[in-house]
């Protein structure tokens, strides 16, 4: 859904609500944004593994939100691979964008615009056409699967096997989200980091979504183009058998 669609947010009373962290019904995920942006004691670490629109209608409604987030992760884009749109939709000409971005091209323009201090995961490093991708390879996720303890851990490699399975030609299979996530617990495992100006397209709809570099501007993002995958590999199997603290 495109921001432009999707404009009756109220703001919510988050001076009642600050330095209580509490989720409730009340708020939309907008709303809910703000107030837990504001009632942490300290800027917060904001993680995106989907499109954008929330936290661009959060921004929106409230200008000073911007300052409340420390890092925002981003899950998403494509610099120096092509998108898989048209790939996974023939019918989509779309040859550029990653679907997070391209869900909402607004959204992610705003947010990109917002002065945030951005870490973008894009598919350079989390698919299977980057230059250095972090992937599981099949015989990693047996040995994932053989560690898990805990039902937690046991769900996880079971939804990573399921997967698998369902990727049969593909000797690495990639698991985008689980490549951010991993990279907020242990920021050490992306040693290939560029600070760039980006800015997001927004039509028309063959480019929409597309995350192109402006050399003559000044850096507004942090993008990881590659990581280690030793240590990759290793915080997995840390979290499989219960050993991340």
């Amino acid at each position: 859904m495109s921001i432009c669609h999707n404009t009756k947010t109220t703001q919510p009373d988050v001076n009642s609500s600050k330095r209580k962290c509490l989720i409730s019904p009340r708020f939309s995920a907008p709303e809910l944004i703000q107030q837990q942006c504001w009632a942490s004691d300290r800027p917060i670490t904001f993680v995106a593994l989907g499109p954008l629109t929330n936290l661009a209608l959060a921004l929106r409604a409230d200008a000073a939100l911007a300052s409340r987030i420390e890092t925002l992760y981003i899950s998403g884009g494509a610099i120096n691979v092509p998108g898989p749109i048209h790939t996974d939709v023939p019918t989509n000409p779309n040859r550029v964008a990653e679907w997070n971005l391209y869900l909402d091209a607004e959204a992610a323009a705003l947010v990109f615009e917002a002065g945030i201090r951005i870490v973008l995961v894009p598919l350079d490093i989390t698919h299977v056409t980057g230059s250095q991708p972090l992937l599981f390879s099949r015989d990693y996720v047996r040995r994932l699967r053989a560690s898990a303890r805990g039902q937690a851990s046991q769900v996880m490699v079971r939804l990573i096997h399921w997967w698998q399975l369902i990727q049969p030609r593909c000797p690495a299979i990639p698991l985008w989200d689980a490549v951010t996530a991993a990279l907020v617990a242990e920021p050490t495992l992306g040693n290939n980091r560029q600070d760039l100006a980006i800015r997001v397209v927004t039509q028309p709809e063959e480019i929409a979504g597309q995350t192109i570099v402006e050399a003559d501007k000044p850096a507004n993002v942090q993008v990881c183009f590659g990581g280690n995958q030793t240590i990759f590999e290793t915080t997995y199997l840390a979290v499989a058998r219960g050993e991340n603290g």
